[in-house]
C-alpha cells in the first residue's frame, strides 16, 4: 500500500455580506479593489438599500431591462461606506466593467440610451441603440465626470459600446469595445462600415477623448477587456469573426470567431 498525503483548503467563508430586494433580481457581476475595501456594481430593475443608503430604480425600461446601475464601496470588514447610481430616469444604462485607479477612484463602462445624468453631468444620445460611455466617481462616491460618445444612426443596428477600462501608472485612462457607423469619439470621428475594435485614451481630470485607435475588417471585431503592464505598454484582449486590420498586421480568422490580443506601445 502507498500512502498520499493530500491537503484541502479551509472551504468556509470567514466573512459573508449579501445585498438583495423582495421585488425582483438583482444583479451583482463586477468587483474591484481599492484602499481599505471593495467597490461592487452592476445593474438592477429594483430599489436597493446599502447601509444607510437606499438607490431607487427609476429607469421606464425596467419592465423590460435591469436598466439601472448601482455602485457600492464596503470596507474590509463589509460595512457599506457608500453607494451611487446614475439617474436613469430619461434612459438606461448597462454596466460592462468597473475598474479602480491608484488613487482609490472608481471608472465605470458601458452602454446608455436616451438621457441619463452622473450627478450634475447629463449625456444624451438619440440614438435608439445607445452609445458607449465611461464615468468615473471621487473615493467618497462622488461623481466626478462622465463622457460618452456618440453615433450617427442608419437605422443599421450603428453603435459604440465600452466593455473594458484601466488606468495606468502614470494616470492615463484607456477603455476598449466596438463601433459600427460614425462614432464621435471626441477627439475625432471614425466611420467602420462593420463592427470595429477601438482603443482609445481618456483625460483622467474631466475624461476627455484623446486619442483612439480603430481597426477593422471584415466581420465582427472588438476589444474585450484591457490592462497597462508596468513599463506603460496597454494589452486588449478582444475577438474577431473575420479579419482584423491594424494596417501593418493582419489576422485571418480560421474558425467563426477567434481571440484577438492586442499590444500597444
Amino acid at each position: 500500500l502507498k500512502e498520499q498525503a493530500m491537503s484541502f483548503a479551509d472551504s468556509e467563508p470567514v466573512l459573508l455580506i449579501t445585498e438583495g430586494s423582495s421585488a425582483g433580481h438583482v444583479n451583482a457581476s463586477h468587483i474591484a479593489a481599492v484602499p481599505g475595501g471593495w467597490i461592487i456594481a452592476d445593474d438592477t430593475r429594483t430599489a436597493l438599500t446599502f447601509g444607510q443608503t437606499t438607490l431607487t430604480a427609476n429607469s421606464p425600461y425596467n419592465s423590460n431591462y435591469p436598466a439601472d446601475s448601482y455602485i457600492a464601496k464596503m470596507d474590509s470588514t463589509g460595512a457599506w461606506q457608500w453607494a451611487a447610481q446614475p439617474d436613469c430616469s430619461n434612459g438606461l444604462i448597462f454596466i460592462d466593467e468597473i475598474s479602480t485607479t491608484i488613487m482609490g477612484e472608481t471608472l465605470v463602462v458601458g452602454l446608455y440610451a436616451g438621457a441619463v445624468s452622473f450627478g450634475a453631468t447629463q449625456l444624451a444620445n438619440p440614438s435608439p441603440y445607445g452609445d458607449g460611455f465611461v464615468a468615473m466617481l471621487d473615493q467618497t462616491g462622488q461623481w466626478k465626470w462622465a463622457h460618452g460618445f456618440e453615433t450617427t444612426s442608419n437605422n443599421n443596428s450603428e453603435t459604440s459600446r465600452i466593455f473594458g477600462v484601466t488606468s495606468t501608472l502614470a494616470g492615463d485612462i484607456w477603455v476598449t469595445g466596438s463601433h459600427k457607423g460614425e462614432t464621435n469619439f471626441g477627439s475625432s470621428t471614425i466611420t467602420s462600415t462593420n463592427t470595429s475594435y477601438f482603443l482609445a485614451k481618456m483625460d483622467a481630470m474631466n475624461g476627455a477623448n484623446t486619442q483612439v485607435f480603430a481597426y477593422g475588417g471584415s466581420g465582427t471585431n472588438a476589444g474585450s477587456q484591457v490592462a497597462a503592464d508596468s513599463m506603460g505598454n496597454v494589452w486588449v484582449v478582444g475577438t474577431t469573426t473575420g479579419t482584423f486590420d491594424t494596417g501593418n498586421k493582419i489576422y485571418t480568422t480560421g474558425s467563426s470567431g477567434d481571440t484577438i490580443i492586442v499590444k500597444n506601445d
